[in-house]
């Protein structure tokens, strides 16, 4: 019972340094996110103009109508898309 016990567990440092691991990698993921959801708004602003007046960018439908669009543009890359 005892050698199940001391596999399980770990040392409390090495547990806050993969806690401390983590939280960086997730906030280095959501400012990576927002850096793109930026970059996606400019691109659309652009294209779309009237887009962000009618509907907001990142809804779901919005987001799908993109994606036909895009497959519109190449229907190649259609095959790889689940719907």
């Amino acid at each position: 019972m005892r050698e199940k016990e001391t596999l399980s567990v770990k040392a409390p440092d090495d547990l806050i340094a993969e806690l401390k691991d983590l939280a960086r990698r997730r906030e280095k993921l959501a400012d990576h996110m927002t850096s793109l959801k930026g970059d996606m708004k400019r691109i659309l602003s652009v294209t779309f103009p009237e887009l962000e007046y009618i509907t907001g960018v990142f809804t779901k439908a919005t987001l799908r109508l993109l994606l036909i669009r895009s497959l519109v543009v190449s229907p190649r890359d259609a095959r790889n898309i689940p719907f």
